[in-house]
């Protein structure tokens, strides 16, 4: 997965180099990017490994070293004034260093006799999940590219303000997927994975978990819905109200994403990623048709704007409690078929 993130990466930037001025400075930025690329995927690699292995504090090790190397070098890189180049030469040195304690784990683990005499059980394990990198990887990068053509749309149908709004109230509804939910969703992996290994039932942990993650999400997501601009007025000042507008707009469809990511990882547990990443291609679908004909709704309905991404929202909102709710008939099905 590792080498075709990274090829693919690499064969981008060489595609947009060719297709714009051909200046060296584009090229060394985009494989800079590319670079980012290929270390941020070896670390979430890394990750997951040690989350199998119970390494959970080469994990913790490994994030502070980067976030302490990338935030140190930014400091120096401002103080000397290399602007952008200086930031993202800071992310990547950071990325580097926290990879290390997973270079290192992995040299470890190769140079051991276990892992030389069960060459063979490997290549089988290969073949069976084989459907990881052909499938994971190219559902991320719709995701991402998702992510910058709605970007890139609104920036074009929304005014500067509005859309500096937008981007400001989906990065502060992102910080509890990012806080909560991926550190949620990864213990979860590991117990579910184990757990299904092991062939026993998965879904009363699954049904568990979600049913959590709905109401630690209820509370938080509710208060911004009904409250988005006082809250964001309070917390950023008065500049900010319309951020707060749109976050109480957007708080239904992050709140299901919340949710419906930290059990994102079920498919590849019960080897269904096939599935996801179809399910996946049609909610990206859905969402970049929607906002190409976001100034036609608008018209049409007579709205504003923050109602307009308050119906998407809700779109995406019940979107996601039906694949919530399919993964666990899915599960539960499985489950007793495995008690017969």
């Amino acid at each position: 997965m590792l080498v075709w993130t990274v090829s693919l990466s690499f064969v981008t930037a060489f595609i947009i180099w060719l297709l714009k001025d051909n200046s060296t400075e584009l090229f060394f930025y985009l494989v800079l990017v590319a670079a980012i690329t290929g270390f941020t995927v070896f670390i979430n690699i890394g990750r997951h490994w040690a989350i199998r292995m119970k390494w959970f504090k080469n994990i913790t090790i490994s994030t502070l070293l980067t976030s302490a190397t990338s935030n140190t070098a930014k400091l120096l890189a401002g103080i000397a004034g290399m602007g952008v180049f200086g930031l993202a030469l800071s992310t990547l040195l950071g990325l580097i260093v926290g990879s290390l304690i997973y270079v290192f784990d992995a040299l470890g683990v190769y140079k051991s006799p276990q892992h030389i005499k069960s060459k063979n059980r490997r290549i089988v394990l290969a073949r069976r999940y084989s459907d990881f990198p052909k499938v994971n990887l190219p559902h991320y990068l719709i995701d991402g590219a998702r992510e910058v053509l709605i970007a890139f749309l609104l920036t074009i149908y929304l005014s500067a303000y509005l859309f500096g709004s937008f981007d400001h109230a989906y990065k502060m509804l992102k910080i509890p997927l990012l806080l909560v939910g991926v550190a949620i969703g990864q213990v979860l992996y590991n117990r579910l994975s184990a757990d299904y290994a092991n062939k026993k039932a998965i879904y009363p942990l699954l049904r568990k978990s979600v049913i959590t993650l709905v109401f630690l999400g209820m509370i938080p997501f509710s208060i911004i819905y009904f409250a988005g601009a006082p809250v964001f007025e309070f917390v950023f000042g008065e500049q900010w109200n319309l951020s707060g507008e749109i976050a109480g707009a957007l708080s239904p469809w992050l709140m299901a994403n919340f949710v419906a990511s930290s059990i994102s990882m079920v498919p590849s547990i019960i080897h269904k990623l096939r599935w996801y990443f179809w399910v996946g291609m049609f909610m990206t679908f859905i969402q970049v048709l929607y906002f190409i004909f976001l100034p036609d709704i608008l018209n049409l309905l007579k709205i504003s704007e923050v109602v307009g991404i308050e119906i998407i929202s809700w779109i995406m909102f019940m979107l996601y409690a039906i694949v919530i709710v399919w993964q666990l008939i899915i599960v539960k099905n499985m489950d007793l078929k495995k008690l017969k």
